[in-house]
């Protein structure tokens, strides 16, 4: 079985959350509770979006042949790319 490489953003963000989680168990015991509760109001009111953002990006990667994402968004034209990042 291979396994999955873990790239440095994951770490950086881990590692972010837990320095903020023991500041705010620091300054208050109940505020990464708060905190928890404040992040289930956010995902209830985006669900939809993220499910639906992904479901379309798992689609565009099947459809789309890789040559002409690469074309798209290749490093030849970078404004373009970010065009059509942000249109799709």
């Amino acid at each position: 079985m291979r396994r999955k490489r873990v790239d440095a953003s994951l770490w950086i963000l881990l590692g972010l959350t837990v320095v903020l989680a023991a500041v705010a168990f620091w300054t208050d015991r109940q505020l990464p509770l708060r905190g928890l509760g404040a992040s289930a109001r956010l995902f209830r009111s985006v669900w939809i979006e993220l499910l639906l953002g992904f479901v379309v990006a798992g689609l565009v990667d099947v459809l789309v042949p890789s040559q002409v994402l690469v074309r798209w968004l290749g490093g030849e034209a970078p404004t373009r790319g970010i065009l059509v990042g942000w249109v799709v």
